[in-house]
């Protein structure tokens, strides 16, 4: 209980000087979860905002407003701002950048593909083109054979066929004499 009282009371060095400890912040308790399923309760400090104020009369707030580092309603300078209000800028302008590169990736896509597309149907259009003439002078030779073979026969006596004589007979397989031995 002795050490509670302690904490609490502001340090001092000596009773002249009063050089005291106090907290200038708030404290509070957090719950801190671990990966692996921990979990710890911590202390926190949560620290008070300042809050600036420019006085009329003062001299050093005139000047470095006009250096550009007063504050504005949100707590910026006003360098602080411009920078922010250029950052901005940028991503607006890198934005409209990458969606025009976008756009002209699609209809560069777009027109590889319909070519593609031509070029397939041209390549099947000429193969059909050439299997037709391939079946076609198939045709006219069979038509032109067969037109010979016609004159032929109309030409041609009547011969008799000659009529094949049997095939000699193949002498019986017999006994085969042994081989030579080296």
């Amino acid at each position: 209980m002795t050490n509670d009282k302690d904490r609490k009371a502001p340090l001092s060095l000596s009773s002249k000087g009063k050089l005291e400890l106090r907290k200038s912040v708030e404290t509070g308790q957090v719950r801190q979860s671990f990966p692996h399923g921990r979990s710890k309760v911590v202390q926190v400090e949560v620290r008070k905002s300042k809050k600036r104020t420019l006085v009329a009369g003062d001299p050093a707030a005139i000047q470095n407003a006009s250096r550009g580092a007063a504050t504005t309603d949100t707590g910026l300078t006003a360098t602080e701002l411009e920078g922010r209000r250029r950052a901005l800028d940028e991503a607006a302008r890198a934005r409209v950048e990458e969606e025009r590169r976008r756009q002209e990736e699609a209809a560069r896509r777009l027109r590889e593909e319909e070519e593609a597309r031509l070029r397939k149907a041209e390549e099947e259009a000429r193969e059909r083109a050439e299997e037709a003439e391939r079946q076609r002078k198939a045709a006219e030779e069979a038509a032109a054979a067969e037109a010979a073979a016609r004159v032929a026969a109309q030409t041609a006596p009547a011969a008799p066929e000659p009529v094949a004589a049997p095939a000699p007979a193949a002498p019986r397989p017999g006994p085969r004499p042994a081989p030579p031995r080296p």
